[in-house]
């Protein structure tokens, strides 16, 4: 290892639990073991960590990148306008057959493959928006394993702090998970709630704002922009907020609000304990009430998809690869 991937165990110390653990969660884990059955319940420790990058970093034990993965995957499922993002760039692709010379019209478009594969999405999204009931079933599970992945991977370091072993807990109950963490990190993970339920707001509303002038703009009978320049700083401004931020929001949606109670983490918590504690929340997501119609509870699932925002974009956000970030200069 060197200075700049130094060895897990030459880290330094941090103060507080969230700075020690996003120092410690890019490590990866080569192997894991069942321990013998404690008292409590079934634990799993894992082998020393490395730091691993590149192609082959995901073949070994990373939960937090890897749930990651399920986090975003269930926000797309989640997106459910996505096809007409979709018909949007096939527009585009018309309008520029439309607008260019006959010789480029000709070659017809910039890349077939991907207006063919766009018009096939639209047709497969279609299985899933018309079902709306089981999409959200779905992209529940997909967020509530999430959830699962994090708080064991944050589990797996702070049990290395507090008693020398990477282990953590079986289970796939998100309360009771959290429950297992040391109380001085529930506890910051607390006070960091109520700064979250701030900040996320404010750049949600920002950026709803932004594109909602821009939009008024283009149907107000003035021109879109006055100039070139107005138009460069405006794509620029919003390409580099999405690149920048660990936030994200999808505009003319209602996740999660504009407004986020103070106390919504502990709210959260108790209120998927209870669900639990009733219907067994790791099968309802999945299988929906033993008795009764199938009908998931607007509470639970803006509960869940809250937490999961908490998790990978304010507390432990997931760096992006640097090839996979958006375009952000305007095109000349």
């Amino acid at each position: 290892m060197n200075e700049e991937h130094p060895s897990y165990h030459d880290l330094p110390i941090e103060g507080s639990w969230v700075e020690y653990l996003r120092a410690r969660l890019p490590y990866s884990f080569m192997e894991i073991t069942q321990e013998p059955l404690q008292t409590r319940g079934r634990q799993y420790r894992l082998s020393d960590p490395v730091l691993l990058t590149g192609i082959t970093a995901p073949e070994r034990h990373n939960f937090w990148v890897r749930g990651n993965v399920y986090y975003m995957a269930g926000k797309l499922l989640d997106y459910c306008t996505m096809p007409q993002v979709i018909s949007g760039y096939r527009h585009l692709e018309v309008m520029q057959l439309l607008n260019h010379p006959t010789a480029v019209r000709l070659g017809w478009l910039a890349d077939v493959f991907n207006f063919y594969n766009s018009i096939q999405m639209e047709k497969v999204l279609g299985f899933i928006l018309s079902n709306h009931l089981d999409r959200e079933r779905v992209m529940m599970n997909n967020v509530t394993m999430a959830i699962e992945l994090c708080l064991k991977a944050v589990m797996t370091h702070a049990n290395y702090r507090e008693t020398g072993g990477f282990i953590f807990e079986e289970g796939h109950d998100v309360d009771a998970l959290y429950e297992h963490l040391p109380d001085s990190l529930q506890e910051e993970m607390v006070a960091e709630s109520k700064v979250f339920a701030k900040e996320y707001p404010d750049f949600r509303n920002q950026v709803e704002d932004e594109i909602k002038e821009i939009y008024d703009r283009r149907f107000s009978g003035k021109p879109r922009f006055t100039n070139e320049q107005q138009a460069k700083e405006e794509w620029e401004r919003i390409t580099d907020r999405i690149r920048e931020s660990a936030y994200t929001a999808f505009v003319n949606s209602n996740d999660p609000g504009n407004t986020i109670p103070e106390d919504w983490f502990e709210v959260a918590l108790e209120r998927i304990k209870k669900v639990r504690e009733s219907t067994g929340l790791s099968l309802y997501f999945r299988y929906a009430p033993q008795q009764d119609r199938d009908e998931l509870p607007i509470d639970l699932i803006a509960d869940v998809l809250l937490l999961g925002r908490f998790l990978y974009e304010h507390l432990f956000p997931v760096p992006p690869d640097a090839d996979r970030l958006p375009h952000s200069r305007f095109p000349q």
